[in-house]
């Protein structure tokens, strides 16, 4: 996922790569409309813009959210990447009266009454209720270019695409993408985005992690001989101060204590889980081996935040 310009949502730049399914429950919806501005789309596009996103989605399907950094609602080039979209078109039935004057020797026209129906698009080949098969319709028809239609995939960029526009985006942001990346020493027990897929078992109570205290380094997490463990959060787009995260437990950990939900979930204070008392967090490794320069500041308790929330060396 990654915006096709830098102005969308008031955020400079960014982007985050989302393998496989691992994006969740993402949806996308869209319209569209040829060249002739008198065309039922072009005329009515208003009605299908507040239909899709106000009745159909907000009012009728519950979608209030949009992705992290981008619109909700916006045009296609400031919309994330994507595989594919949903697609609604406008079907208009309208009545008209028209009249002969003899005497003006003219015709008049009077628009009576007009229907609007939105039905999922019908796209090239039977391809429905996909907007690029729809784009693909309007260039067929005559009432969208091939060159629009080669811009508008630079956005929507085709079920079996995914990869090379992962690849073609890393490559402009002057990365290279590496599918399995590895820290060195460590097991990795969760991660999100390009770090997918992981087994997030590990951590769950009662399970093996790595850098535990003590010789064993297979120690499970409530061992009754070195309550001391290590955990690392690495990010690699977070500010230099957060990039790097060790939590060091000091405390033995409560029966059924669930880290998983702690890291990722919850990021709260209770059970057992205060700064300076039952651990510590440090920007490196070596730090939190010599119990140098603990963070000093460490707030909780905020539903559905995770681990570090607005942790920080000295403040928020």
């Amino acid at each position: 996922m990654a915006r096709t310009t830098s102005s969308s949502s008031h955020v400079d730049d960014g982007f985050a790569i989302f393998e496989g399914n691992s994006e969740g429950p993402i949806h996308c919806h869209g319209f569209a409309w040829g060249q002739d501005s008198f065309e039922d789309a072009a005329r009515y596009k208003g009605n299908n813009l507040f239909y899709v996103s106000m009745y159909d989605h907000m009012h009728q399907r519950g979608y209030v959210r949009n992705v992290p950094g981008a619109p909700m609602c916006g045009c296609l080039e400031k919309m994330p990447i994507v595989s594919r979209s949903d697609c609604t078109e406008i079907a208009e039935t309208a009545s008209w009266t028209f009249q002969w004057s003899a005497d003006q020797y003219e015709f008049t026209a009077r628009l009576d009454e007009v229907e609007v129906d939105f039905n999922a698009c019908q796209g090239l080949n039977n391809n429905n209720n996909n907007l690029e098969a729809y784009y693909r319709r309007l260039v067929e028809e005559g009432r969208a270019t091939q060159a629009e239609l080669e811009t508008f995939q630079n956005t929507i960029v085709g079920g079996n695409n995914c990869g090379s526009a992962m690849e073609e985006l890393l490559n402009e942001k002057g990365y290279v993408y590496d599918p399995e990346p590895t820290l060195e020493g460590w097991t990795q027990a969760y991660g999100k985005g390009s770090l997918i897929p992981v087994e997030h078992q590990l951590l769950r109570p009662g399970t093996h992690f790595t850098k535990q205290g003590g010789d064993d380094p297979a120690r499970h997490l409530n061992s009754n001989i070195s309550p001391v463990f290590y955990a690392k959060r690495w990010c690699a787009s977070c500010v230099a101060s957060h990039r790097e995260i060790i939590y060091k437990r000091l405390t033995a950990i409560p029966e059924d204590f669930d880290f998983y939900d702690l890291f990722t979930e919850n990021w709260v204070n209770s059970p057992a889980n205060v700064n300076l008392l039952d651990f510590t967090l440090h920007s490196s490794m070596e730090d939190a081996l010599a119990d140098k320069n603990p963070w000093s500041f460490c707030n909780y308790n905020d539903p559905g935040i995770g681990f570090p929330r607005d942790c920080g060396p000295t403040n928020r």
